[in-house]
């Protein structure tokens, strides 16, 4: 009901536009484990999405997200949390709900070490809401946030880069970043 979407959208601080996404996911989701320890919740959300089982995948990534505190000694889990769902939410359709939930991220000042993958996740998000210059400009802004010798790092701007220089037609400039993510 209408209460349940009000408490939702406040736990997740997410503007209305977001709250079919969020619905659509939450019906997917299979009951909440009973666990209260946070990080044991985002290992098995995590365990579960990479076997496949996107219900209790989704169940343990509200979990987490509901269980990780708000203090600042937990912000880097917080992060992590948001983010995990977002990745989470964008493949499985939920695109604006994973835009909100990155924005919200950038917006509060994330660790410099998950910045990378922050802002591969807006690229991600963008070039599948139809806007390739919007997902090109996030990639460029994740290069410049790359350390030297994060090699895995790299192959994420590149493979990225390569998925949007394929989506604008630009085969050529596609495969160069394609192979350098290959090599990274």
């Amino acid at each position: 009901g209408v209460r349940r979407l009000q408490q939702l959208l406040r736990l997740y601080h997410l503007p209305a536009q977001a709250a079919g996404d969020l619905l659509d996911l939450e019906a997917l989701a299979a009951a909440a484990p009973l666990g209260r320890d946070p990080v044991k919740l985002r290992d098995r959300a995590l365990a579960a999405w990479q076997d496949g089982r996107v219900a209790d995948a989704l169940g343990s990534f509200l979990a987490f997200r509901a269980r990780v505190s708000t203090s600042r000694e937990h912000r880097r889990l917080r992060h992590e949390a948001v983010l995990s769902f977002a990745v989470a939410a964008s493949s499985l359709g939920k695109h604006h709900l994973s835009r909100q939930l990155v924005d919200d991220l950038l917006v509060d000042l994330p660790e410099p070490t998950l910045l990378v993958a922050i802002l591969i996740q807006q690229s991600v998000v963008w070039l599948s809401l139809g806007s390739p210059e919007a997902a090109l400009a996030f990639v460029d802004r994740a290069a410049a946030h790359v350390r030297p010798g994060a090699h895995r790092h790299r192959g994420w701007v590149d493979h990225q880069r390569g998925l949007v220089h394929v989506h604008l037609r630009e085969f050529g400039e596609a495969a160069r970043h394609l192979e350098r993510a290959a090599q990274s």
